[in-house]
């Protein structure tokens, strides 16, 4: 294990750029807009999930109206096609 993380340990070292002399920078300087100071950005996680969560009888109910649409659709397709088969072979 310890063989490992040494090996790990020297993979990070030889794919870490190489360190700038002091007082010099090799970031690009750019210009960042800072974040408003927005009340949720300073809330933990159980606080954000109160906040945001609606009580459980409460739920939204899931509406499945294009499923239905595509399975109406792809029946009629397929009744469509056993209809001409049947034309066809029948005639």
């Amino acid at each position: 294990m310890a063989r490992h993380l040494a090996w790990l340990d020297a993979e990070i070292a030889r794919s870490a750029p190489p360190a700038s002399p002091a007082g010099t920078s090799s970031a690009p300087t750019t210009r960042h807009r800072a974040l408003p100071d927005h009340p949720v950005l300073h809330l933990d996680d159980d606080e954000l999930l109160a906040r945001f969560s609606s009580p459980a009888d409460q739920a939204p109910i899931i509406s499945k109206t294009g499923c239905w649409l595509i399975f109406s659709a792809l029946l009629l397709i397929s009744l469509g096609g056993l209809a001409l088969g049947i034309y066809i072979v029948y005639r």
